[in-house]
């Protein structure tokens, strides 16, 4: 079994500190999604002064839960959309096997 690298990462969201391990290869990728959190919390904690730390954070976890539920529906669209494809081909690819195996026996 090939195991993946992991380090160990701090995130600082909120002011808040995060421990977690994550693939080395995925260091970047964690990075970008802290940096994006992080700027969504500031812009809200100003934009909103009378709510708790808690309320903007549970803000900025709803629009990420959004996004990630938005993506989910679109992923699982296009792959019904792709195996309804792939459905469509497939009886071409038969015909097209097919033919060329008759082409084989007359040579």
């Amino acid at each position: 079994m090939n195991a993946v690298e992991q380090i160990r990462m701090y995130l600082n969201i909120g002011d808040q500190r995060i421990a977690l391990s994550v693939p080395r290869d995925r260091q970047d990728f964690v990075r970008a999604t802290e940096r994006g959190t992080d700027e969504l919390y500031r812009k809200w904690r100003k934009q909103f002064p009378g709510k708790s730390d808690q309320e903007i954070m549970a803000m900025v976890a709803y629009q990420y839960a959004s996004f990630y539920g938005e993506l989910k529906e679109r992923y699982e669209a296009a792959s019904e959309l792709a195996a309804k494809c792939m459905q469509l081909l497939e009886p071409e690819q038969v015909n097209k096997k097919s033919t060329e195996s008759d082409e084989d026996d007359y040579e």
